[in-house]
């Protein structure tokens, strides 16, 4: 492996207690998905962008998959590993992350030796939606600078 990119990450990925709850119940499925989009996308975002992300999690997501992918979120802690990554590391992050804020990416950021943090302005969790070209390009510098090294 010659680098790693992290995208709105953190050491922890706790989630909202009513996330998981209404994503366990086809009953409140819906209502999990309006949290979810609510709360993944930056004010700035287009309408239409948000309104399509929720429709097709609504439509091509069932629910025990979804809350199987927020309770592995919610036990994810790599806390105390943190040290041993080595590889050369970018870590992205939008600074209007609502779902894992911006100070989880700078957490990173201090405890992974040599990385590199990229905070884009005015994006939220869904960062590669929301503004896909500075991602791709803040990717594509990184990987340029690893083919120097």
């Amino acid at each position: 492996v010659l680098g790693l990119v992290m995208v709105s990450g953190g050491s922890r990925l706790r989630v909202n207690a009513s996330i998981l709850e209404n994503a366990a119940n086809p009953a409140t499925f819906s209502l999990a998905v309006k949290n979810i989009n609510d709360w993944a996308f930056s004010s700035n975002a287009d309408p239409r962008l948000r309104e399509l992300a929720a429709a097709r999690m609504e439509k091509e997501t069932r629910p025990t998959v979804l809350y199987g992918d927020f309770l592995a979120c919610n036990d994810f802690n790599a806390a105390e590993r943190l040290e041993e990554v080595k590889t050369p590391t970018l870590i992205i992050c939008g600074t209007d992350d609502k779902m894992t804020p911006l100070r989880h990416s700078q957490a990173l950021h201090e405890q992974i030796a040599g990385s590199k943090l990229v905070a884009v302005e005015g994006a939220g969790h869904m960062i590669g939606l929301e503004k896909p070209h500075e991602v791709a390009e803040a990717i594509e510098a990184f990987v340029d600078d690893l083919v120097l090294m």
